[in-house]
C-alpha cells in the first residue's frame, strides 16, 4: 500500500511539472536569436497579453520597428532573465519605455532549473544584440 501511495505521489508531481510547463494558447510560433558566442537559441513567441507560465527562463522583447522605410525590420528591444516569467511578463506589459516601440512580442526560453544557464544565455544575447532598453530601465 505504501508503494502505491509513493507511485501516485510521484505521478502527481510529474503531472504538475508537465502542466506548469505547458505553453499558453496565444503562442505565435518560434524565433531564433544568435548570441555573440555564435550559439543560436530557440524561443517561443507570444503576444504581450498571453498568460506566460510561472517558470524560470530567458526573455526577449522583440518587434517590428515603426520606421516606415524599413517596416518589416525586426528589432530586439529588451533581453533579460527571470525566476518567474509570468510575473516578469506582467511587468513588461506595463513598461513605459516599451509603449512607443510599435508591434511587439515576448519571446521566452524556459530554463527552469538552471539559473547559471539563464544568466549565460541572457548575457550572450545582450552582447550580440545590444538592446536599447535594459532590465530595470
Amino acid at each position: 500500500m505504501r508503494a502505491d501511495a509513493r507511485q501516485a505521489r510521484a505521478h502527481a508531481n510529474r503531472a504538475g511539472r508537465a502542466k506548469r510547463h505547458e505553453m499558453p494558447s496565444r503562442r505565435i510560433g518560434d524565433a531564433y536569436f544568435a548570441g555573440a558566442s555564435g550559439v543560436t537559441y530557440k524561443f517561443a513567441v507570444f503576444e504581450p497579453e498571453a498568460d506566460i507560465p510561472p517558470v524560470g527562463g530567458v526573455f526577449v522583447v522583440s518587434g517590428v520597428a515603426r520606421d516606415r522605410r524599413r517596416s518589416d525590420e525586426r528589432r530586439v528591444w529588451l533581453i533579460g532573465r527571470s525566476d518567474d516569467l509570468a510575473r516578469t511578463a506582467g511587468q513588461l506589459a506595463r513598461h513605459t519605455r516599451l509603449e512607443g516601440v510599435g508591434r511587439r512580442h515576448i519571446c521566452i526560453r524556459v530554463e527552469d532549473r538552471n539559473r547559471r544557464a539563464r544568466t549565460r544565455i541572457a548575457k550572450d544575447l545582450a552582447e550580440a544584440h545590444r538592446p536599447p532598453i535594459r532590465p530595470g530601465d
